[in-house]
């Protein structure tokens, strides 16, 4: 064996080792799937999307799925399934098993590659075999990965920054062509693992132009490496249906995912030594603490660059860090629970910051350079044996501290917790079958619990028009708007599911079959399911609910509503499809309401509904309201214009008419 290749071999054992050592290894057999799904959480997504993948057609763009967002198609970059094993786990899928997961295989590959790819690195700098190996540990426990790994799987993919850094650890051996294929296939790599690491990476490249300018001082030179970068990123980027669909980029929350200026030295609670420091934005998105082991290593790493101070060797390092260590923190600086300020930025530049607003994420590089940084110089010594004893305390303390973080997240994870779906899976099954079903309308707005659902449709190969997509609201407003015109038109080959509070949507024409919280509706008649009357689906009561009241109180013995002067009743905040619609309020002295029926739109916009009739006396309120629309949120506000107090002892609310 080549001697060059032994130190990354021994890198990439050691990371296998550690990696077994937490994790085991049931999670390694591919047709072992549970501990995907069972609680639900980010892996359930990242599994489903690969099984709809696996499941769909080829389409072109071939990163594209029919099944999860139907009839439109959706990339499987939204499920963060990583398209870098999913596309050709897809090519092999006629000879894998029917049940077939790669997860744990991505999870055993990122460590190791972080384990020889920093090795390689640390022997390329110091020249010491001893200090590559041992210190690839410090690169392999880190809290960002420890904090990924299986929870969002792809952006456990942390060895694309370390391979980023050989860019310019490995200068000298890139030259000319080599340098531009290098950044080509890592800007391909980066977007077939995770969009951030396409940010991340080219901030590190503005580390690599640096170095190539100041050696080779040509001004052309940069825009051949960005480009060579970034068109190719952008093309791998397309062939995945990145750009196909009506998926949103945008989203708020800037300040709540930035960097905290505490974050480098905020254990969070998951560290043995440190301290805890509050934080004002989501807390775990700001895991970049470095772990004591590291910190106490900068001190002598600091000390000693200090007296050999090369600015120029050091400056491919510095940008790339000050770069992300900035964008990390913007654009709202904090410090602990203090806002610092606010960098004003115009709306179109919030909209392209938006698709990174998980801005604190970025710090990774900052992260790594101090890891490289602390191994490298603060292990520097006229006596060899003390820099390994110094890079082995700082080993012992990291691994300490770490390992809170990992007792307390590693049983998160539930590798042996079998999956046991809420539904009857098997009639449910035979039921689809019989029906000719291929397409599932979810009307509910997503939750957890839909995943049974999900997961049912992409075993069957049945598509479904809703799934868990962080940025697609409209997009889903948008199918279920569809899905209830589907309803109202007839479709024999779909299906659709509601929530029991949801009926009120439910039309008249269809067979109704109980699926405990959830109902299922069908064009299809048969006994294999348990049959719903349809009588009075249509029909909310509007009783046991204490809240939603103004100058009141509610009595849960009687189930009545009690306003005094001025007083206001709201709710029931339901959703209401096409037709005519009763309301009949009973009490004493309704004749003092002043009634108020309306929807709040998806735009927080108010809808006045129309009213056709109205009949009151003073314990009997009847009302019928027009809805031309399908419309969310239903309220029908109830205020008391009397002295007197009004006593509302039911709110019936009743579809008479399509």
């Amino acid at each position: 064996m080549d001697k060059r290749y032994t130190t990354p071999i021994i890198g990439a054992l050691v990371g296998a080792f550690l990696f077994v050592l937490i994790y085991g290894v049931s999670f390694l057999n591919p047709t072992y799937v549970d501990w995907l799904i069972s609680p639900f959480q980010d892996s359930t997504q990242h599994y489903v999307g690969w099984m709809a993948y696996r499941n769909s057609n080829w389409f072109f763009p071939w990163g594209l799925t029919d099944q999860l967002m139907s009839p439109l198609k959706t990339s499987l970059i939204y499920t963060d399934s990583i398209p870098l094993l999913a596309v050709p786990f897809k090519l092999l899928s006629p000879i894998l098993p029917a049940t077939f997961q790669y997860f744990g295989l991505w999870g055993l590959m990122c460590y190791m590659l972080n384990g020889a790819l920093s090795s390689l690195i640390v022997r390329k700098i110091t020249g010491s075999k001893i200090k590559a190996i041992i210190g690839s540990v410090l690169f392999i426990l880190t809290y960002p990965m420890i904090f990924r790994t299986f929870v969002h799987s792809s952006l456990a993919g942390q060895w694309l920054i370390l391979l980023a850094l050989c860019g310019i650890v490995f200068y000298d051996h890139l030259k000319g062509k080599k340098a531009v294929v290098f950044w080509i296939v890592l800007g391909i790599l980066s977007t077939s693992v995770h969009m951030y690491f396409l940010l991340m990476n080219g901030i590190i490249l503005l580390g690599f132009i640096t170095k190539d300018f100041i050696q080779q001082r040509r001004f052309y030179r940069p825009f051949v490496f960005l480009g060579s970068y970034v068109i190719p990123a952008a093309i791998n980027l397309v062939c995945l249906g990145a750009f196909s669909t009506a998926m949103g980029y945008e989203a708020g929350g800037y300040w709540l995912y930035s960097l905290n200026f505490n974050s480098f030295f905020n254990n969070l609670n998951f560290g043995m030594f440190g301290n805890h420091f509050e934080v004002c934005q989501y807390s775990l998105e700001n895991m970049t603490y470095l772990g004591m082991g590291i910190i106490l290593l900068l001190i002598p790493a600091i000390i000693v660059w200090v007296r050999s101070i090369n600015i120029k060797k050091s400056l491919p390092y510095i940008i790339p860090g000050f770069v992300a260590l900035i964008f990390a923190l913007s654009p709202t600086w904090t410090i602990g629970q203090k806002e610092l300020f606010t960098i004003p930025l115009p709306g179109i530049a919030l909209k392209a910051w938006s698709i990174f607003r998980a801005s604190g994420r970025v710090a990774w590089v900052c992260i790594y350079l101090l890891i490289l940084f602390a191994v490298c110089m603060g292990t520097r010594y006229k006596r060899q044996w003390i820099g390994y004893v110094v890079l082995a305390i700082a080993i012992s303390i990291q691994m300490l501290d770490v390992s809170v973080a990992l007792n307390r997240r590693v049983p998160l994870l539930n590798f042996d917790n079998p999956y046991e779906s809420s539904l009857d899976v098997e009639p449910l099954e035979e039921f689809l079958s019989a029906s000719g079903t291929t397409n599932l309308d979810i009307i509910p707005d997503w939750d957890y619990d839909l995943y049974d659902f999900v997961i049912l449709a992409a075993n069957n190969g049945i598509s479904v028009n809703n799934f868990a997509f962080s940025r697609a609201e409209e997009l889903t407003n948008m199918l279920r708007d569809q899905a209830l015109e589907t309803m109202a038109k007839g479709d024999s080959n779909t299906a659709f599911i509601f929530r029991k509070t949801d009926t009120m949507l439910c039309p008249s024409d269809l067979y109704y079959y109980d699926l405990g919280d959830f109902l299922l509706g069908s064009s299809y008649s048969s006994d294999i399911l348990p049959r719903v009357d349809s009588t009075g689906l249509n029909t909310f009561s509007y009783s046991g609910i204490p809240h939603y009241l103004n100058d009141g109180e509610y009595d849960e013995a009687t189930d009545t509503r009690t306003l005094h002067a001025g007083g206001v009743s709201f709710g029931p905040y339901i959703d209401m499809n096409v037709g005519q619609y009763e309301i009949v309020i009973e009490g004493t002295n309704l004749d003092a309401l002043e009634l108020n029926p309306h929807f709040t739109g998806r735009d927080g916009s108010y809808i006045p509904c129309t009213i056709a009739s109205l009949d009151t006396t003073n314990d009997s309120l009847t009302i019928i309201i027009c809805v031309d629309s399908y419309n969310e949120n239903f309220e029908l506000t109830l205020t008391n214009q009397s002295e007197e107090d009004v006593n509302i002892s039911m709110i019936e609310i009743s579809k008479i008419s399509e």
